[in-house]
């Protein structure tokens, strides 16, 4: 129902962010926690903001 995201998917549709960090995420699974609402787009750029400059 869901799917799950491939890099590029991810980058255009939700927060452009380098590979490494869509990896060290599982950002292919948040697809299904956007989708059942367990996260929000802008609590991911939070978490990315906060996060990125250990990468």
């Amino acid at each position: 129902e869901y799917g799950l995201y491939t890099y590029d998917e991810f980058v255009e549709e939700v927060f452009e962010l380098p590979l490494v960090m869509f990896e060290a995420f599982n950002g292919q699974y948040m697809k299904v926690a956007i989708g059942k609402g367990l996260i929000t787009v802008e609590r991911l750029t939070e978490l990315f903001a906060r996060y990125g400059e250990l990468f």
